[in-house]
């Protein structure tokens, strides 16, 4: 028999909203500085003139070869990009409008998707399956486009305010669909995101509970996520945020770049950097063709941070809000 909603399926819906749009608040406003670092990185090219910019920070020339590793490139460049603007916390902290605006769309269907996906496969063959994933990558992905062209926009100093913004990528491409630049990009990456660290939490939460069930001696089955301690969830987000991170930072990158490029065409931002690409795929192969296999992984260090310590912090600010509802002792 196909499992159903629980019966007090309007109040659990609204709980898992208030819960999604508090944790994320929290993450989006506490985060914000390092994801503009994480987008102006990841729109550079790797050149030699970002290595020249590394040497000298640290004003040696030895390091020109270990500056264009992706990790110690990241630490340079970023290093560099914070000593060049005049107004370093106003520059890191643009883009965090729409970022917060957006939280309430995308809570709105991100974790309702997934638990109400996962709730009612349960019981049939898609049981188990990456479907629920799925469903809330494409939901996801919807509505988070056209705030993340305008953060990403404004992150990259391309506009100055969020009108402006708005208004030019309107205006070119004939109405919202210049809100949707890059979202095939942005539905991959959601995706895959979605599909990997989905299964990783539903996989690591099982393995803490069979620990709880050998050191307790109850069945796994009566155990729910209330019963999982505060560090438990911290852990789980956190490992969850690394896996995912190493695996999608070059569908990111394109992604990225694709939103703030400026086309052939003339549509995208005035300002904006010329990439030439296409779309995911020829991103992929021109951004390697020209720069290298190891571009694609700029920017990886602060979304590394974003993603673990991100997921981490979202995660365990979702359960805590989530276990103040009485609804979450009965799944």
């Amino acid at each position: 028999q196909p499992h159903t909603m629980p019966d007090h399926g309007v109040i659990w819906a609204f709980e898992i909203f208030s819960a999604s749009v508090l944790a994320e608040l929290v993450n989006k406003a506490v985060l914000h500085p390092i994801d503009t670092l994480k987008a102006r990185l990841q729109y550079q090219r790797a050149v030699g003139t970002l290595t020249q910019q590394s040497a000298k920070v640290v004003g040696d020339v030895w390091w020109k070869d270990v500056a264009r590793w992706p990790v110690v490139s990241d630490v340079l460049a970023a290093a560099a990009l914070v000593r060049a603007e005049l107004y370093p916390m106003r520059a890191l902290f643009a883009g965090l409008t729409p970022s917060l605006i957006g939280v309430f769309p995308v809570s709105l269907v991100y974790m309702p998707t997934y638990e109400i996906s996962k709730a009612y496969v349960k019981g049939t063959a898609l049981e188990g399956t990456p479907v629920p994933a799925v469903l809330t990558g494409i939901a996801s992905a919807t509505v988070r486009v056209p705030v993340s062209v305008v953060k990403a926009r404004m992150q990259l100093q391309l506009h100055k305010d969020f009108f402006s913004c708005v208004r030019e990528a309107v205006s070119q491409k004939r109405g919202v669909r210049g809100l949707y630049v890059g979202f095939n990009a942005v539905l991959l990456l959601d995706i895959t995101y979605a599909a990997i660290a989905f299964a990783c939490i539903e996989h690591m939460r099982a393995m803490a509970y069979a620990r709880k069930e050998r050191l307790e001696g109850r069945p796994s089955g009566e155990y729910s996520v209330k019963d999982l301690s505060a560090s438990t969830n911290a852990m789980i987000g956190f490992t969850t945020g690394i896996v995912t991170s190493l695996i999608t930072e070059p569908i990111d990158v394109i992604k990225t770049r694709l939103m703030a490029q400026r086309t052939a065409s003339g549509s995208g931002p005035v300002e904006g950097a010329y990439f030439g690409y296409r779309g995911v795929g020829h991103g992929l192969m021109s951004a390697i063709r020209q720069e290298g296999m190891l571009t694609l992984w700029k920017g990886s260090l602060p979304r590394l941070v974003i993603k673990a310590f991100g997921s981490s912090l979202w995660f365990t600010m979702y359960m805590f809000f989530r276990q103040l509802f009485p609804s979450s002792a009965s799944e």
